[in-house]
């Protein structure tokens, strides 16, 4: 069971766009805010656990006036924002809007609610053959140009982008060198079965370095959530599950920009700061209670992200299966 569990979960992230207990702190308190995060006190920090989100699936024209000056106050090129636009004016038409909202609102939940097979459906009917486009393309297409890789050969396209190359390869400024760049910063990462979610960190550093991965945009970032894939435990890799471009917004609060996954509409969302971020993902993705592998970790462009913490609900449930008999 643990093992289909494992495989569902995964199939899931890399077609859209594992854990150990070794750094995950112990809860020991819950408030709850006005804004309507709970702060989850885990050891010396806050893990915020956010109960919803503000949002916009940029179907307007003031939400996208927003969106457009945060990326280009944070020197997103003028190209790569025009490029965007036109894939979310896109997707907005193909599923004739259905489900989407209009400038920002708040959701109760991480994840709202879309009907994925009608937009999947809706994509079928005009491109048969076309997936369209994932996080990965869409995070990657907007800051391209401030992504440096020295070592970047031509390669056999990875297992975990086998999805991704046709939609990318579709993008109109598309070149060989850009598709290089991209499956060699998307590649997955060859590490262990056993290794902690610490060598695993260590791996990614060691692995960006070596390929000497340069980001050169100061002002926007790449946040990448890393999953340590131990299907095959004979391949074990890393790779990115789900990556999305942050960017300084209005009253010193955060934008982060992403597409869900294929099927799932791009998205803009307001936080106060990196610790509600992490609350949003590690939510979202730090939920696999199988025990196998390490758990998920965020970098911010080459570097672990700021206020990254467990998910503390995975955490005690982990501790929970550890003390029951094992059901397979």
């Amino acid at each position: 069971m643990k093992k289909l569990a494992l495989l569902c979960s995964l199939g899931i992230i890399i077609a859209g766009c594992s854990t150990q207990i070794d750094q995950a702190a112990t809860t020991t308190d819950t408030t709850q805010t006005q804004s309507g995060i709970i702060a989850t006190e885990t050891g010396t920090q806050s893990y915020v656990q956010l109960t919803g989100i503000r949002y916009s699936n940029m179907t307007d024209a003031q939400s996208q006036a927003e969106v457009k000056n945060a990326l280009l106050k944070a020197d997103v090129s003028q190209t790569a924002v025009q490029a965007f636009f036109a894939m979310v004016d896109d997707f907005t038409k193909i599923v004739e809007g259905k489900g989407l909202n209009h400038g920002f609102t708040r959701a109760e939940t991480l994840t709202p609610e879309y009907d994925s097979d009608f937009y999947q459906q809706q994509r079928n009917n005009i491109h048969q053959d076309f997936m369209g486009y994932n996080c990965r393309i869409t995070a990657f297409s907007l800051l391209q140009d401030a992504i440096k890789i020295k070592d970047a050969p031509e390669t056999e396209i990875p297992e975990n982008l086998m999805f991704d190359m046709p939609g990318f390869r579709s993008i109109q400024s598309y070149t060989k060198e850009k598709d290089r760049k991209f499956v060699n910063f998307f590649a997955q990462i060859p590490t262990t079965a056993t290794a902690t979610q610490t060598e695993n960190i260590q791996k990614v550093k060691d692995t960006l370095a070596q390929k000497g991965v340069e980001f050169l945009n100061t002002k926007a970032s790449l946040i990448s959530v890393f999953f340590h894939d131990v299907i095959d435990p004979s391949t074990a890799n890393l790779f990115i599950g789900h990556i999305g471009v942050l960017v300084p917004s209005e009253n010193g609060e955060l934008l982060f920009i992403e597409k869900i996954a294929f099927d799932q509409p791009y998205q803009a969302v307001k936080f106060k700061n990196r610790a509600e971020l992490n609350g949003y993902l590690m939510g979202k993705y730090d939920v696999d209670y199988s025990g196998e592998g390490s758990r998920p970790f965020i970098f911010e462009n080459g570097s672990l992200m700021a206020d990254f913490q467990l998910n503390p609900a995975t955490t005690q449930q982990l501790k929970a299966n550890l003390q029951s008999p094992t059901s397979e």
